[in-house]
This record gives structure tokens, sequence and C-alpha cells, in this order.
């Protein structure tokens, strides 16, 4: 399930358009679609360890980031 939702993150974000990501320089979508790749595409060769720790660090950091873009 982490590895799908992985997926559909990197999916979401590369859909952003070019002027958000430009006005919210402080969100990095680069990470999410490159992760996205490695999961979609190197599954084969994924250390689930490190898979786990970006679950634990950097998608609540995205969310954080993003969400405070709303506020």
């Amino acid at each position: 399930m982490i590895l799908w939702n992985i997926v559909k993150i990197g999916e979401a974000a590369a859909r952003i358009t070019h002027k958000w990501n430009e006005e919210h320089p402080n969100i990095d979508f680069k990470g999410p679609i490159a992760m996205r790749h490695k999961v979609a595409h190197g599954y084969d060769v994924l250390d689930l360890s490190f898979v786990y720790s970006i679950a634990k660090t950097k998608i609540p950091e995205l969310r954080t980031s993003i969400l405070a873009t709303f506020e």
C-alpha cells in the first residue's frame, strides 16, 4: 500500500502546473516525482527500508508544506 501511495503522490506532483510550482519554491515536487519513477520502474531493486524512511519523514514534510500554502 505504501508503494502504491508513493506512485499516486508522484503522479499528482507531476501534474502540478509550472506556474504554481514557481509560486511555491519551498515545496519539493521533484523528489516525489523521482521516487515515483523508482517505485514504478525499479520495484525489483527497491530498498524497502529506504522506502519506509521516505514514507515516515518526507511524505509528512511534503503534506505540511502543501497545507501551509492554504493557511
